[in-house]
């Protein structure tokens, strides 16, 4: 198809093109098209199937097409040795697509790629963008850039102004938890390339073992899930410079998974649950950058089951829960005391697979204004050979009582018209395991900017 004009930047970014923001126009077809800006993209990353699938929220909503990622092959959709590539968390940041690769060119080496959205914007709807079109098998071609990260599972991303901050577990996450005592690390990039890994050793209270998610707070501040050793890490942000702030453990436990972290006004919301399926305690922590663990909000105390993923809605977060707490969890945080409220109802066909099995929310994503929220369920633990049968779904929700209520829900990923394929035995392009990490961006036609 014939290039046009593309979208070049993000809501918050300050983007200039000739001294000056461009105008520009939208592009009139391809995965990028939208009726009417500002416009909403999802950007879902397939972890486990090494594909990003792009939807369009506005219209409809509607499946724009897909991107294969997966750099170093597995026939069949096979990710065991070292056939994982995994994308991860992604961001726009000027014209470029940012997406991390957690263990290409090897396991215990991550990469970054950068890929010009004119790549998707010169591809029709329903597309699969071939890899061919931005890799040649050992390097980046086609105007992207696939850089070195210099860490270990440089994975989570936190958009920053013009850039971003990518924190890095540098800890191997097939190995045994207790044996995540390496500090994590964080680097800024932006235009291109990759920052320089800076470990997060020298807090006042310690380090940061095993960098998890990461966000940025008003007024300056960083805040990291620390997974190795349960705590928060704060640090003040100065443009790409950060400052150690404090190290804030949570009350000591053993074999928790401390990863999922949200902003929540001038403080964070914390999850903390068993990394098995136990019934040991999952709980949210409110918490600020002078260590006062403030609230505790248990999630279905006593069932069995873990947390997996945390997304701010209005003045309250919504948290995914596995197994016994299976479904999606809302806790208000805007009073004087985290509340838990019941969970989200009308979600339950999200929760049984193609094949019949059951499948777990695994990961959430939801847009700047709260009305909307994206659903990942897949099974638990999938085995490489595994089609998996995962979904995606758009709920639309509206205040209620406590929390967020559920209006209704659209299955993006039946094969219906407008819709992702859905998924096929035998393959492997089509296998849903892990839907997720979820980003979802939001553009407007000033952000747009000619193609050269």
């Amino acid at each position: 198809m014939t290039r046009r004009p593309l979208l070049a930047c993000l809501l918050a970014a300050s983007c200039t093109a000739g001294g000056g923001p461009a105008a520009g126009t939208w592009p009139d077809g391809g995965l990028l098209t939208c009726a009417q800006p500002p416009c909403t993209f999802l950007f879902a990353a397939l972890s486990l199937d090494d594909r990003l699938e792009v939807f369009s929220l506005d219209d409809g909503p509607a499946y724009r097409g897909s991107v294969d990622l997966d750099l170093d092959p597995n026939p069949g959709g096979d990710y065991g040795d070292d056939r994982l590539d995994e994308p991860y968390e992604t961001a726009v940041l000027g014209p470029d697509l940012l997406v991390p690769i957690g263990h290409y060119p090897a396991r215990d080496r991550g990469s970054l790629l950068w890929l010009p959205l004119s790549t998707l914007a010169d591809h029709d709807i329903g597309a699969t963008v071939p890899k061919e079109a931005f890799f040649d098998g050992a390097a980046a071609v086609g105007g992207a850039r696939l850089v070195d990260a210099g860490a270990q599972e440089a994975i989570f991303v936190a958009r920053a102004g013009a850039g971003a901050f990518v924190t890095a577990v540098e800890n191997d996450l097939f190995a045994p938890e207790d044996t995540w005592t390496h500090p994590g690390s964080v680097q800024f990039v932006d235009g291109g390339a990759a920052g320089v890994p800076r470990p997060l050793d020298d807090l006042p209270e310690g380090a940061c073992d095993a960098a998890g998610e990461v966000v940025v707070l008003p007024g300056g501040r960083l805040a990291v899930a620390c997974d190795g050793n349960e705590a928060v890490a704060f640090y003040a942000v100065d443009g790409a410079t950060i400052s150690p702030v404090a190290l804030c453990d949570l009350p000591p436990v053993s074999n928790a998974r401390v990863r999922a972290v949200a902003a929540a006004g001038d403080f964070v919301v914390v999850a903390e649950s068993p990394v098995t399926a136990s019934a040991d305690p999952a709980r949210l922590w409110r918490l600020d950058e002078g260590c006062a663990l403030g609230d505790v909000a248990e999630i279905a105390p006593g069932a069995a089951g873990t947390l997996t993923d945390l997304v701010a809605v209005g003045d309250a977060v919504l948290v995914a829960g596995t197994l016994g707490r299976r479904g999606i969890h809302p806790v208000r945080t805007g009073g004087e005391a985290l509340e838990a409220c019941p969970q989200l109802s009308g979600l339950e066909d999200l929760f049984t697979g193609a094949d019949g099995r059951d499948l777990e929310p695994v990961a959430l994503a939801a847009t700047a204004d709260g009305g909307r929220l994206v659903v990942g369920t897949g099974p638990f633990l999938p085995a490489p050979d595994d089609p998996g049968y995962g979904k995606l779904a758009l709920v639309d929700l509206a205040p209620g009582a406590c929390g967020p209520e559920v209006v209704a829900v659209s299955d993006l990923t039946d094969g219906a018209t407008g819709h992702a394929p859905a998924v096929a035995a035998g393959a492997g392009e089509t296998y849903r395991r892990m839907p997720g990490p979820l980003t979802i961006h939001r553009v407007r036609a000033e952000d747009l900017a000619p193609l050269d």
